[in-house]
């Protein structure tokens, strides 16, 4: 009796390695969230104080890489896209509102991509001298 329960715990553990085995390959697939600038004009002025923070921190990160990669352009010799002021430390709102501030202005702006929002806004903002 051992023997043939033995058997059939095996049968059974062996199921489901055929049934996969069996299984047509899966197409890898991607989904994308955009999130829009009144999107995320949105979802912050609704949030709770933590999910405010984590926006915040969210578009300040995304400011300073683009800050850098500014930088990064200007050492290499090409034009900036945006020239700040040296000591440029905006908070989470201060940044926050550059997008709200240009989804105001021009409100297909809040259709876009709010990271797309914030670049031309920091564009507007802090235009380069012409040269």
């Amino acid at each position: 009796m051992h023997a043939v329960r033995a058997i059939f715990v095996l049968c059974s553990m062996l199921v489901p390695l055929v049934a996969h085995a069996q299984e047509p390959p899966r197409k890898a697939t991607v989904t994308v969230f955009v999130l829009t600038a009144a999107g995320l004009i949105s979802d912050f002025d609704g949030a709770d104080a933590q999910r405010r923070r984590n926006i915040g921190d969210t578009v300040q990160a995304m400011e300073a890489g683009m800050g850098w990669a500014n930088l990064h352009s200007t050492a290499k010799g090409q034009e900036p896209i945006f020239c700040a002021p040296h000591v440029f430390h905006p908070s989470a709102e201060q940044s926050i509102d550059l997008i709200r501030r240009a989804v105001k202005n021009n409100p297909d702006a809040g259709k876009e991509p709010w990271e797309v929002v914030l670049l031309l806004a920091l564009e507007e903002t802090y235009p380069c001298p012409p040269k």
